[in-house]
């Protein structure tokens, strides 16, 4: 409260609801007649309690991310659906990963896939565990040395200490690298002490084939399939209560390597080729109802509405009214969810 008095802050944003700090800052706007917004970053597939949110604004992908909170028990005023506001891909993007899907098409491929991982701990109590995330990397690898037309790309979600993590499956991963045919990001930046902060598009831009290892953390899987790029789902965590389940065909999820790889390699190698494996065009409008890359517009453009009311000396609640108003002008009534 002191904080946001001295510094005369009347309207806050933020992204991270996954502990507690964000509801005293909300209680402590509300009583110095403050707004405050949230916006999605991560998509959730079925309600998480522990990620409640309190806000007087959430900005959401789509209505089924809004219902989600109000399954979650989120105290919201007013969610107002923007669509997903992450990407950006720029020039730079695009000729790295040019000259990444060159050189490994180069060294013999003839199609790529590229591997997004989500991370593991040691302890498989409150993550996944190490030996689950190795078959992230030995299965496909093990899948590339047999067949050379076979290129892959691994995205590591933290790649600081993945050879750490892999144990001796590091030597495969090697043996991988030596073709010239698998490329992994996990390189420092101009030899600093931090890695390369490379999204997901990044390496999928290289690919023709895009695998989301984890679908219970499918944000990346949305992010890739938005742009148009062949993306399937690995669901070995059997999360089946995950809307994906409900939403996608069967073809785009699977519960096992082997599987995942049988269907691939039909598809790429033995004239199995099929147009809809992997595209989400009849799909990609419920998880965002826009699908066109103006989300952070939506979401700027209604905070200057706020930031406007505040100028014109308006109070809390008309401010709030008037941008909602302006909104729903803009972008239609369903746009904007009252609670």
């Amino acid at each position: 409260f002191n904080y946001f008095n001295y510094n005369k802050v009347k309207v806050s944003i933020c992204w991270y609801k996954y502990d507690s700090e964000h509801i005293p800052m909300n209680d402590a706007l509300n009583k110095l007649g403050g707004i405050s917004c949230f916006y999605q970053m991560n998509f959730d597939g079925h309600p998480y309690y522990e990620s409640k949110l309190y806000s007087d604004i959430n900005f959401c992908y789509s209505k089924f991310s809004s219902i989600l909170e109000k399954k979650n028990h989120s105290k919201i005023n007013y969610q107002i659906i923007t669509g997903y506001p992450g990407l950006s891909i720029t020039d730079e993007m695009k000729k790295s990963a040019t000259k990444i899907r060159n050189d490994i098409l180069s060294n013999g491929a003839k199609k790529i896939v590229c591997v997004l991982d989500e991370n593991s701990l040691p302890d498989d109590r409150w993550h996944t565990g190490h030996d689950l995330q190795r078959d992230n990397y030995t299965k496909i690898i093990s899948s590339l040395l047999k067949n050379n037309k076979l290129g892959v790309i691994f995205k590591p979600k933290s790649p600081y200490d993945l050879r750490k993590r892999l144990g001796d499956d590091v030597n495969l991963l090697n043996q991988a690298l030596s073709t010239g045919r698998c490329y992994i990001y996990d390189k420092l930046v101009d030899n600093k002490s931090h890695f390369s902060r490379s999204t997901p598009i990044q390496a999928a831009l290289s690919s023709d084939l895009v695998v989301h290892s984890h679908l219970s953390a499918g944000t990346a899987a949305i992010e890739c399939a938005k742009i148009g790029l062949p993306t399937i789902l690995l669901d070995r965590e059997n999360d089946i209560h995950n809307i994906f389940h409900n939403v996608l065909d069967n073809d785009f999820i699977f519960h096992d390597w082997e599987s995942l790889i049988e269907r691939l390699n039909k598809h790429f190698f033995e004239d199995n080729l099929n147009k809809s494996f992997g595209n989400w065009n009849n799909y990609i409008n419920f998880f965002d109802p826009f699908n066109d890359n103006l989300a952070s517009k939506r979401i700027g453009d209604f905070l200057s509405y706020l930031i406007d009311g505040y100028q014109k000396n308006y109070g809390k609640i008309s401010i709030i009214e008037k941008a909602i108003e302006k909104y729903r002008s803009d972008w239609g009534d369903d746009k904007v969810i009252e609670s």
